[in-house]
């Protein structure tokens, strides 16, 4: 298949969406950020087996 970058591509976005979401809770002295955690987890284990499987 030739999709398989675009999906690497868009679980990076995600990672990096969920990494700043992080980081401006953080910021703003919000200290519940176990949800976006939890989906930045997902998110980085998604593109690491992905990318193990190529």
């Amino acid at each position: 298949m030739k999709w398989w970058p675009i999906g690497i591509a868009a679980g990076i976005g995600a990672v990096l969406y969920f990494a700043r979401a992080i980081v401006a809770h953080l910021r703003i002295g919000d200290r519940a950020v176990s949800a976006s955690a939890v989906l930045l987890g997902v998110s980085v284990a998604v593109v690491v087996l992905r990318d193990m499987t190529l």
